[in-house]
């Protein structure tokens, strides 16, 4: 059993190496790879390829954070912090995915960004935050987010009855 994991090991470190590549299908389905597997030392080179220059590679990278899960969270929300607009963007996807208290609390916290993209949420917990915050926002992209976002969560609600 100890020779498999060190070759699984091995394999992960290879597809975390080739997040690294000048080719972006390489990185592209590397990242699509680590997110398969959901292995949690492959965070923040998935998070570092949230800034890669291929958008192929930036969507494959914030689909294997959100398949990840739980242990994505913290770097995720540390993301939130970035002056790097698409990186925030990005992040607020990620932890929609993933969900959960924790990152639902820290999406309901992005409501109070200064950008835009960053106050998009959609949790069945932000239904009142969305109602104060996001339904009145300047921006009226955020405002059209918003309301398909709570239309969404009504009906899951609705839908499936906790």
């Amino acid at each position: 059993m100890f020779k498999k994991e060190k070759e699984v090991a091995e394999k992960i470190e290879r597809l975390i190496q080739a997040l690294k590549s000048e080719e972006s299908d390489v990185r592209k389905y590397a990242a699509e790879s680590l997110g398969a597997i959901g292995e949690a030392r492959a965070v923040d080179p998935l998070i570092q390829a949230l800034k890669d220059e291929n958008w192929k590679v930036r969507r494959e990278a914030v689909w294997a954070l959100g398949k990840i899960g739980e242990t994505a969270i913290k770097s995720l929300i540390q993301a939130l912090k970035s002056e790097d607009s698409s990186l925030r963007k990005k992040a607020v996807w990620a932890l929609g995915m993933i969900g959960g208290s924790i990152a639902v609390e820290s999406l309901i916290q992005a409501l109070k960004s200064e950008d835009s993209d960053v106050r998009k949420i959609g949790s069945s917990k932000a239904v009142e935050p969305l109602s104060q915050v996001s339904l009145k926002d300047k921006d009226k992209n955020v405002q059209k987010v918003a309301k398909s976002a709570l239309e969404n969560i009504l009906a899951r609600k609705i839908l499936m009855p906790s």
